[in-house]
């Protein structure tokens, strides 16, 4: 008489664990991934407006001059998210033709950038009243991660 199997045996557990593991092992780090570059976005978003001040000020002044702002000192309207260490935002213009956005980042969950320095400079055109853009990272080797996610070419 033939016996019917009444269930799942374990190697056939076992394989289904193997696939959720693979499964999640794939997953995990996409969505991630994907964390990140929502709060990286964010940081764009907020910086946004801080740049277009400061292209706006250059073009009616013609020097970057009177400009040092704190995070608490930023034009009405403009916030940082909190991926954004007050203590560590600055945007310092007092070389006159330049000026230099610093801000450190926290809270992205990401060892790439976590707690790394950012620094976005601006350059001031006299001839055409325009600013160009350049991001820098500290450690150095973040320079794509800045030139990618903050707009710099």
């Amino acid at each position: 008489m033939q016996q019917i199997q009444k269930g799942i045996t374990l190697i056939e557990l076992m394989i289904v664990l193997a696939i959720i593991g693979i499964l999640a092992a794939v997953a995990i780090p996409a969505f991630q991934d994907n964390e990140v570059k929502t709060k990286l976005s964010q940081v764009r978003s907020a910086l946004d407006p801080v740049k277009l001040s400061l292209s706006q000020y250059y073009q009616e002044n013609g020097t970057f001059a009177g400009v040092y702002w704190k995070a608490t000192d930023l034009p009405k309207g403009v916030s940082m998210p909190d991926e954004v260490e007050p203590m560590a935002f600055a945007v310092d213009g007092r070389a006159g033709s330049s000026v230099t956005i610093t801000f450190k980042m926290r809270g992205v969950r990401a060892d790439t950038i976590d707690g790394k320095s950012i620094t976005i400079t601006g350059s001031g055109n006299d001839r055409t009243k325009s600013v160009t853009w350049a991001c820098l990272a500290t450690p150095p080797g973040l320079d794509a991660i800045a030139q990618k996610h903050f707009g710099c070419p």
